[in-house]
């Protein structure tokens, strides 16, 4: 019993120990939480700024950032009227992270009817 009770122990503590994530979150889960907690606190150029210093962060540790940080790009981009540059983000997340297709697909598409 002592026996299977510390090999428990010892995988617990193996397991508590690697902490390591597949992605840079860096502040982008903050930011999720606080846009829509507090609408208008950060403004989009704000939003922007700390998500390009994630970015810098991430490839600095050469680690990838999450799925959903060039679309939220994307919108940002958009909400503020710069299309070239919310296209560029939106086919980055379609890049990175092809499972995202049809939800970026109907941001590229509302983003073209907006245009029109």
């Amino acid at each position: 019993m002592k026996i299977l009770a510390s090999f428990s122990l010892v995988l617990l503590l193996v397991g508590c120990a690697n902490n390591q994530t597949m992605y840079h979150w860096g502040n982008y889960e903050q930011l999720v939480y606080e846009m829509y907690k507090n609408p208008g606190k950060a403004t989009p150029d704000q939003q922007l700024d700390t998500l390009r210093n994630d970015i810098e962060i991430a490839a600095s540790k050469g680690k990838p950032v999450p799925p959903g940080v060039y679309a939220h790009m994307g919108m940002l981009y958009a909400s503020v009227g710069d299309s070239e540059q919310a296209k560029q983000a939106l086919n980055e997340e379609l890049a990175r992270y092809p499972e995202s297709a049809i939800f970026v697909d109907g941001m590229l598409n509302r983003l073209e009817k907006g245009k029109q």
